[in-house]
């Protein structure tokens, strides 16, 4: 009774928010459409990115940027939702917004290795960090080195990490990207202990614990898959949360002299042994991690509504939502068949 009470308003939000959330015939219109002019201005007639692309000059747009407003919908869904959270809900909402500062801080310096310069528009996200973050985007929008990029993050928790890593011998791009993912998962994992509790703690512990377990399994499969790299430095990349993954057979993942001998362990573990996979999805482990967070949310707004379940399904929804655009987008960019579209969609 005290979390009907507690969450009645935020779950009264969610539902009429996800009513909004597009369908499978929506998403079949965009897969239809000639070309990228014709997905925008479709989505420019549905009521959750009218307001994000009216003002837009669509025939100027490129790739990033329509993917940069794309992602300003789910910055605008989160403040809906802020509004409507009571004081200590709010607590788990500027947790949460750690993931939208790693996303940004991620793209910043990818932008000064490739470019030397940030082309990203940051203003667009402004609003927003100043209201739930500490980040100053405007500096970080000048931004032309490392040093300066980590000197302007000296007062933000990322600070003394960054900095480790710019003072390792012969740091990577992907040194400072693995230990921004790091540091977001690792601070989620501990900072839920201090502000959830009873079926809140027990939503959140299940939601995040079988990302980090199945993001893992995803990172082994791709460095077995695409790059040559040891074990050491594989174990090195985990995310350091297990939850339904046992440690020894992460171990035994990470150790795999191959593809099929990855899968073998893999289909020994709980996700393996849950999965119900076909044949022809094998090592599809994209489209693994999408069957069991999909599953894992549903089921938890299904049984606890009147819970942060509530708010976590929403967003891992509507940033599904806003990746599946993007990816039926690029399908349509360059013209793919349906039926190549169709095995695109399933595999991911």
């Amino acid at each position: 009774m005290i979390n009907v009470l507690t969450y009645s308003g935020l779950s009264t939000k969610v539902r009429g928010m996800e009513k909004h959330l597009l369908h499978q015939e929506q998403y079949s219109t965009i897969k239809n459409c000639s070309n990228v002019t014709e997905v925008v201005n479709y989505l420019t007639g549905l009521p959750t990115y009218n307001d994000i692309f009216k003002d837009v000059d669509i025939s100027a747009l490129h790739r990033g940027e329509f993917e940069k407003y794309l992602s300003l919908s789910t910055y605008k869904d989160f403040a809906k939702l802020y509004n409507f959270a009571s004081a200590n809900q709010r607590n788990f909402f500027k947790i949460f917004f750690m993931r939208f500062e790693t996303t940004i801080l991620k793209e910043v310096i990818r932008e000064i290795y490739d470019k030397k310069v940030v082309y990203t528009n940051l203003y667009i996200y402004k609003p927003y960090f100043e209201k739930f973050s500490d980040i100053d985007l405007t500096k970080l929008q000048d931004v032309t080195t490392v040093d300066n990029y980590i000197d302007i993050l000296r007062n933000t928790k990322y600070f003394i990490l960054l900095n480790h890593v710019a003072n390792l011998e012969n740091h990577t791009l992907f040194d400072f990207e693995l230990s921004l993912d790091l540091l977001y998962f690792k601070s989620m994992w501990h900072e839920k202990n201090k502000y959830l509790k009873g079926d809140d703690l027990a939503i959140m512990e299940e939601s995040y614990g079988c990302m980090a377990d199945l993001l893992n399994i995803l990172w082994i499969s791709r460095c077995k898959r695409s790059y040559n790299v040891s074990s050491e430095q594989i174990r090195g990349m985990m995310v350091p949360v297990t939850y339904k993954l046992k440690k020894n057979q992460l171990t035994s993942m990470i150790e795999a002299d191959s593809l099929d001998s990855l899968w073998d362990v893999f289909m020994g573990t709980y996700y393996g042994k849950h999965s119900a996979i076909t044949e022809d999805l094998k090592h599809a482990y994209e489209y693994i991690y999408t069957y069991f967070m999909d599953k894992i949310h549903n089921a938890n707004f299904k049984n606890h509504p009147y819970s942060l379940a509530c708010v976590d399904t929403y967003l891992y929804k509507k940033d599904e939502e806003v990746k599946k655009i993007i990816m039926l987008t690029e399908c349509v960019r360059y013209s793919l068949s349906q039926s190549d579209i169709d095995k695109i969609v399933k595999c991911n």
